[in-house]
């Protein structure tokens, strides 16, 4: 485990607590910015360059207030959440926390490595700084993370993190 593993670690305890601190509305919250970020990357090449991020934007808005709804009509009646709302909060924010862990982890640069076969990738790519470029690559979860680059095109996980998966994939010649 190396110090951008515990980075990243950090950031998904912080999206859970908060999901968890919210209840419903974090459930309702983490599972709609997901959708978003899910219709904004499949219809993003479709869109333009400012289409995508627009629709990101607008759609991200959207989850945070009917979030922060959902959070405002459950807990009126409760002093207290009750224990499910906490953990359907922690549900949202975990899978939320997760999904941005896992984008931050696979958003580095590919180096291109051409052969008699073709142009092939490697990840993350050697240009980086020396102490950047060993942390991501002895990364315990970029491992866990790496077969999702050879998953069927169009899977559901590939588009949430890896939206310029299938132009990388094009066959090329040198």
């Amino acid at each position: 485990m190396t110090w951008f593993d515990a980075l990243l670690l950090t950031l998904l305890g912080m999206l859970s607590a908060l999901g968890l601190r919210t209840g419903l509305g974090g459930l309702v919250w983490g599972g709609l910015t997901l959708l978003a970020a899910y219709i904004a990357n499949r219809l993003g090449s479709h869109l333009g360059p400012w289409g995508a991020p627009g629709l990101a934007l607008v759609l991200g808005l959207g989850a945070a207030a009917a979030g922060q709804l959902t959070r405002q009509l459950t807990s009126r009646p409760y002093h207290s959440l009750p224990l499910w709302h906490a953990v359907g909060g922690l549900l949202g924010g975990g899978l939320l926390g997760g999904a941005a862990v896992a984008a931050a982890l696979l958003a580095f640069p590919l180096s291109p490595r051409v052969d008699a076969a073709g142009v092939h990738y490697v990840y993350p790519s050697p240009e980086l700084p020396p102490g950047l470029y060993q942390a991501i690559n002895r990364s315990v979860l970029k491992d866990k993370l790496m077969p999702l680059w050879d998953e069927t095109p169009g899977s559901v996980w590939q588009v949430l993190l890896l939206p310029d998966l299938p132009q990388l994939k094009e066959p090329r010649r040198p």
